[in-house]
């Protein structure tokens, strides 16, 4: 301490603001020299790279491409089919060539009936006006593959509406496995090689749960309409 004229200073007095100004605020001071660190580049990586999460591991993927896998099987297989003739798909059913008679007299005769001459009600109206609307555009022949292909399409939205509404429940990795399950499943695809309504009526009742959970979630009003149309198409498909 040097004392002279009345006046009373240190030597601590005698540094340059800045190094004033930075021991009284170090925070601030670690602050700007983060700043001038990532601005410099070459000296060192930034402060955070080493918070970035890391990549998701090989073995998450996994559920996911077994369930990719399953439904390009599951419908490749359908569409494959129904490039072949009818007689030599895996499984058949009466069921399908009833549906198949009733769209063609029908439109040849204007009356909803199977032999053109008496009426019938004997049928879920939804695949029943799919094959009405097809059938003036192909040949008796072609008929029976293009609607195997229709209910090939409506199975693998069934299939991944399943792993959409399951992973709210049960996660993406056991979601992803039980949906792949079912896209694939023997049992199943044997119904759908059936040629009847049940990959519309999967299809509605998933898009109908799918959706109405989207609307308890988010409360938006598209949800709630389009889980009460996907029901309306459910009953469509399938009344009982």
């Amino acid at each position: 301490m040097v004392r002279g004229g009345g006046w009373g200073y240190s030597m601590r007095d005698c540094r340059s603001p800045r190094a004033s100004a930075a021991s009284r605020w170090p925070a601030a001071n670690t602050g700007v020299a983060e700043r001038e660190g990532r601005a410099a580049g070459p000296e060192g990586p930034p402060a955070h790279a080493g918070t970035l999460s890391p990549a998701p591991s090989t073995l998450a993927r996994y559920p996911l491409l077994f369930f990719i896998v399953s439904l390009a099987m599951g419908v490749g297989v359908v569409l494959w089919n129904a490039t072949r003739p009818y007689a030599d798909w895996p499984n058949t059913s009466d069921d399908m060539f009833y549906y198949l008679a009733l769209a063609r007299e029908t439109a040849a005769h204007g009356v909803v009936s199977v032999d053109g001459l008496r009426p019938t009600n004997g049928f879920h109206p939804l695949w029943f006006l799919i094959l009405m609307g097809i059938q003036p555009l192909l040949s008796p022949v072609a008929l029976p593959g293009a609607a195997l292909s229709i209910l090939a399409l409506f199975h693998a939205g069934a299939s991944v509406v399943l792993w959409r509404t399951l992973r709210r429940f049960a996660g993406p990795g056991l979601a992803a496995l039980l949906a792949g399950l079912y896209a694939a499943n023997p049992f199943v695809l044997r119904v759908v090689f059936a040629g009847v309504e049940t990959a519309l009526a999967a299809f509605f009742v998933g898009l109908c749960l799918w959706a109405h959970i989207r609307w308890l979630e988010h409360g938006r009003p598209a949800a709630r309409w389009l889980s009460l149309g996907a029901r309306g198409f459910a009953v469509a498909a399938r009344p009982d």
